[in-house]
C-alpha cells in the first residue's frame, strides 16, 4: 500500500505539471497508473477530481487570458455534447467508444500538424491576416461539442478544444487559460455521471485528499514551466500529448479486444419494476471492490482471469452478503415502525449476527432464535465468532431444538413476536422458509446491475460466476438480476445446505417469487439454474478436505479469509471450475463474507 501510494504521488506531481503547463494532459500520465493501482470507476473518479482541482487552482489567475468569446461557444457545444455523450455511453461498446475516440483525436491532430506548418509558411510570406486566430464560425460550437461528448464517455474532455485553438493559431497563454476554465465547469459531469452509475466511495474522496499535496507541487512546477516554453516548442509538445492520447486509446483498444467489444449492460427504464418504490435502509456504502486475483489464477493453471466480488466488506460488524438483503428487510421494518426485529438461524448464524448490528445501527432490539442445525457442541462453537458478537451486540437469544424444520422455526419466531406485542413492541420477523416476499433477494437484484456496471468498467469478458446456493435469496437475486438487466452470464450456485435436487427447485421459486414482488416478466429459464451439491459433503456447518484446502489456497495467494460453512464451499466449487474451465473469459467468486465463523471452527482448521 505505501509503494502505491508513492507510485500515485508521482504519477500525479507528473501530470499535474503537465496539465498546468498545456491545459491538458493529466489523464494521461495519472489515468494508467490509477488503473494499475484502483478498479476503473475509482480512478476515473479520482482522476477527474484532481483535474479540477488544477483549473480550480489556476483558472482565477488566468482569467485576463481567457478567449472568452470562444469559451461560451465552447461551453454551448458542450452543453449539448455532455447529455449525448451518457447515451453514447450505454449504446456504444467501450471498445468502439474508444475507436471513435482515438479517430477523433488523431484527425485533430493532422489538422494540428498541418495548421501549423500553414501558418510557419504564411508568416514567413508575411501573410499576417492569414495566421489570425479563428474565433468564429461553427468549428468552435463542434470542437465544445465534441468535448462534451468525450466528457461524458470516457472524461477526456481537453485534447479536442486545446488542439483546434492551437491549430487555429491562438497562443498558447490562451489556449492554457481558455481550456482550463472550459474544465473547470465541465469536469463535474464527468463526475455526477459516475456517481451516477457506479457510486461513489468515501475511500477516494481521502486518497484524493490526501494527494493534493503532490498535485499542488505539480501545479506550482508547471507554472514555471510554461514561462519557459516558446509558442513553437508549445506547438510540439501540445502534439505529443495528442500523440500519446492517440497511443493509449488504440494500444488499450488491441489490448482488449475480443473481450472489451461486447456491449455494455443496460438498464433500460422498467427493467427492475418497482424496486425503486421499494423501502430500503442505508446500510453499507456502495459498491464493493471487484478484485483481480492474479496469484490465485496463477495457482489455478492460469488458463483465465480470476476476480473476487468484496461482498464480505460490506462495512457492518464484520460485514457479509446478508448486508445487501437487511436493507430491504429493514427497510420495510422502519417503515412499518417496528422497534424490534426478529430471525431465526442456525447458531452460527451470519445473517443473524448481521441482523443484531443491523437492528442496532438502525435503533432497534434484535432477537435471535437459534437452530440446532450443526451437531457441534465445542465451547468456541457455542460461545466465540457469531455468537460472541451477538452478545456484544445486546441482542436476546433464544433456542428451537430443531435443526431441518424451517416452517415450525418461523412459527416459533411468530410466537415469541406476539409476546412481544403483548408487552406493547412493535415486533418485525424476518422469514426463513419460502413463501414469503423475498426481500433479502432484491439486495442481490441490486448487486446484479453494480457488478454489470464495474464488468463494464473494467472491459472484461466474464464467462461465470460462481456463488453460494443456501436459503436461495443471494443466488436467486443475482440470477434474477442479471436476466433483468439482459445478461446471459452463467451462474452456478454451490449448495451448503441441501442437496442439487432440492435447492434447484428452491432457486426457481424464489427467482418467480422476485419476479412477482417486482412486478416485471420472469426472465429466469430452467437451463439458468444451475447448482451443484459436489462440495456439500459431509454436510451443512462441516466442511471436508477439499474444502478446508480451498480455504487455505485462498488465504495463502489472497489473503481471502473463507469460512467453513458457506465462502470455503463456494471457493473449492470455484477452484475446480477454474482449473477444468476451457475458455478466454474471467471467472468471478462472489465473496458472501462469514470471517467470524472461522473463530468457531478453529479445530478444524488448525487439524
Amino acid at each position: 500500500m505505501e509503494q502505491d501510494l508513492i507510485l500515485l504521488a508521482v504519477a500525479f506531481f507528473s501530470a499535474s505539471m503537465l496539465q498546468a503547463a498545456t491545459g491538458i494532459g493529466f489523464g494521461i500520465i495519472a489515468g494508467p497508473v490509477l488503473l494499475l493501482v484502483l478498479n476503473s470507476p475509482a480512478a476515473i473518479q479520482i482522476s477527474v477530481l484532481q483535474s479540477w482541482l488544477i483549473c480550480a487552482v489556476l483558472v482565477p489567475g488566468l482569467r485576463s487570458a481567457v478567449q472568452t468569446d470562444l469559451l461560451k461557444t465552447f461551453a454551448k457545444g458542450s452543453v449539448i455534447g455532455i447529455p449525448l455523450g451518457g447515451v453514447v455511453y450505454f449504446l456504444v461498446s467501450i471498445g468502439l467508444l474508444k475507436f471513435l475516440a482515438g479517430l477523433t483525436v488523431l484527425g485533430t491532430l493532422f489538422f494540428v500538424l498541418h495548421s501549423h506548418n500553414e501558418g510557419r509558411k504564411r508568416s514567413a510570406n508575411g501573410d499576417a491576416e492569414a495566421v489570425m486566430p479563428v474565433t468564429a464560425g461553427p468549428w468552435p460550437l463542434s470542437m465544445g461539442f465534441i468535448s462534451g461528448a468525450m466528457n461524458s464517455s470516457l472524461a477526456m474532455p481537453g485534447p479536442i478544444p486545446a488542439a483546434w485553438m492551437s491549430g487555429a493559431g491562438h497562443a498558447k497563454d490562451r489556449v492554457r487559460a481558455t481550456v482550463l476554465a472550459l474544465l473547470l465547469f465541465t469536469y463535474p459531469a464527468a463526475f455526477l455521471l459516475q456517481w451516477f452509475l457506479v457510486g461513489l466511495e468515501w475511500n477516494t474522496v481521502w486518497l484524493c485528499l490526501g494527494l493534493a499535496p503532490a498535485t499542488l507541487l505539480g501545479i506550482m512546477v508547471g507554472r514555471l514551466l510554461v514561462r519557459r516554453v516558446t509558442e513553437e516548442v508549445f506547438r510540439w509538445f501540445l502534439a505529443l500529448v495528442l500523440i500519446s492520447t492517440v497511443a493509449g486509446l488504440f494500444y488499450d483498444l488491441v489490448q482488449t479486444s475480443g473481450t472489451a467489444m461486447t456491449d455494455r449492460e443496460k438498464t433500460p427504464s422498467g427493467a427492475l419494476g418497482r424496486l425503486a418504490e421499494l423501502p430500503r435502509a442505508k446500510l453499507f456504502h456502495a459498491p464493493t471492490h471487484l478484485e483481480l486475483m492474479p496469484n490465485l489464477t496463477a495457482a489455478c493453471g492460469g488458463k483465465r482471469a480470476l476476480y473476487v466480488k468484496r461482498d464480505d466488506l460490506t462495512d457492518m460488524a464484520f460485514g457479509g452478503n446478508k448486508v445487501r438483503q437487511l436493507e430491504f428487510y429493514l427497510g420495510e421494518a422502519q417503515a412499518q415502525g417496528a422497534d424490534t426485529v426478529l430471525i431465526t438461524g442456525a447458531v452460527q448464524s451470519n445473517f443473524a449476527r448481521l441482523t443484531a448490528a443491523g437492528a442496532r445501527k438502525l435503533g432497534m432490539e434484535c432477537h435471535i432464535q437459534w437452530e440446532e442445525r450443526v451437531a457441534k457442541q465445542d465451547p468456541r462453537y457455542r460461545n466465540s465468532g457469531n455468537v460472541l458478537i451477538e452478545r456484544i451486540l445486546g441482542a436476546t437469544l433464544h433456542s428451537y431444538p430443531e435443526g431441518e424444520d424451517e416452517t415450525g422455526a418461523d412459527r416459533r419466531l411468530g410466537e415469541i413476536a406476539e409476546e412481544l406485542r403483548q408487552t406493547g413492541r412493535k415486533p418485525y420477523v424476518i422469514p426463513l422458509a419460502p413463501g414469503h416476499a423475498p426481500l433479502g433477494a432484491l439486495g442481490y437484484v441490486v448487486a446484479a446491475r453494480e457488478l454489470l456496471q464495474q464488468i463494464t468498467a473494467a472491459e472484461l469478458a466474464v464467462d461465470g460466476i460462481v456463488v453460494a446456493s443456501g436459503s436461495g435469496a443471494t443466488h436467486a437475486g443475482l440470477l434474477f438480476g442479471l436476466r433483468a438487466l439482459g445478461s446471459s452470464i452463467p451462474v452456478t450456485g454451490i449448495c451448503v445446505r441441501r442437496d442439487a435436487a432440492a435447492q434447484g427447485p428452491r432457486i426457481t421459486q424464489r427467482c418467480a417469487e422476485v419476479a412477482e414482488l417486482l412486478q416485471i416478466e420472469n426472465r429466469v429459464a430452467d437451463k439458468d439454474v444451475v447448482v451443484t451439491d459436489a462440495f456439500l459433503a459431509p454436510g451443512y456447518g462441516r466442511a471436508s478436505e477439499e474444502v478446508l484446502d480451498a480455504i487455505r489456497l485462498a488465504a495463502r495467494t489472497e489473503a481471502l479469509m473463507l469460512d467453513p460453512v458457506y465462502s470455503g464451499k463456494t471457493m473449492a466449487g470455484f477452484v475446480s471450475a477454474a482449473r477444468q474451465a476451457e475458455g478466454e473469459g474471467a471467472l468471478i467468486f462472489i465473496h458472501t463474507g462469514g470471517t467470524p465463523g472461522i473463530f468457531a471452527y478453529e479445530d478444524d482448521l488448525t487439524a
